[in-house]
């Protein structure tokens, strides 16, 4: 329903659904002419972003005013959007990208301009690339640590690798693994958990090097074989871990 004094208008422009719209924000004819002459001294002027949007009038006046915005720079609509941005942009290793936190991003993106969407994500993923090599150097030097005290009490570093050798035969020749198996598990277990601790160590190679008798391997931890048709062993592994230890 239209005000009184918009429905007392004659002209036929006035009477236009979006003339009408217009009108429908002021109370009175003189109201309305003002309203234009203010509207009228803006034409012209450059556009002038507000202070802060504390200045704009109410809650629904910013939402507008920032979505507008961020429209401009390229607002995210839909996860289809985000195709292009690289998720792994930041890490040393696209692999150790973590899917729970692409998936976040692509969550809070909705909105976001897209530039900003790949600032954030590489700002993230330097983060936890930072927080990576930390954990790979304290988990280096507690190798190697447990490295010396077994060459201590081994006599050497070829008899700590050997050791390791005889642990890994000993998974995958007495304890039923295949293989692939033992690549999947054991190898892991042998790196990260075995490697960087002392008694588990020393305890796993005594009894390996009970059990296990030597030449009974076919294949190697990447199941490949040396030159001479010997197992591959831990002295010779191009891991990182037998690298930094210098089994390589």
């Amino acid at each position: 329903m239209t005000k009184e004094w918009i429905d007392n208008l004659d002209h036929a422009e006035l009477k236009t659904p979006e003339a009408v719209q217009h009108l429908s924000k002021y109370d009175d004819v003189e109201s309305a002419l003002v309203g234009n002459i203010n509207q009228a001294k803006l034409i012209g002027k450059p556009f002038k972003l507000p202070e802060s949007l504390d200045k704009l009038p109410d809650d629904n006046t910013r939402s507008d005013f920032t979505s507008q915005v961020n429209k401009l720079l390229g607002a995210v609509e839909k996860e289809e959007d985000l195709a292009d941005v690289d998720f792994a942009d930041g890490l040393a290793d696209a692999r150790t990208q973590k899917d729970e936190i692409t998936g976040a991003i692509k969550k809070w993106a909705i909105g976001k301009p897209k530039s900003i969407v790949k600032e954030v994500t590489k700002l993230i993923n330097s983060i936890n690339q930072q927080m990576l090599n930390a954990t790979a150097a304290d988990e280096l030097k507690t190798t190697q640590e447990i490295n010396g005290k077994l060459s201590a009490l081994l006599g050497g570093d070829k008899a700590v690798a050997d050791g390791y050798e005889n642990v890994r035969r000993l998974f995958q020749n007495h304890m039923g693994l295949s293989e692939d198996e033992y690549n999947q598990g054991g190898k892991e277990f042998v790196e990260k958990v075995l490697m960087n601790n002392f008694v588990m160590s020393k305890g796993l190679i005594n009894l390996a090097k009970e059990t296990v008798k030597e030449g009974t391997t076919i294949t190697g931890p990447g199941g490949g074989t040396t030159k001479t048709g010997e197992p591959a062993s831990f002295a010779t592994d191009e891991s990182p871990t037998g690298k930094a230890l210098g089994w390589s």
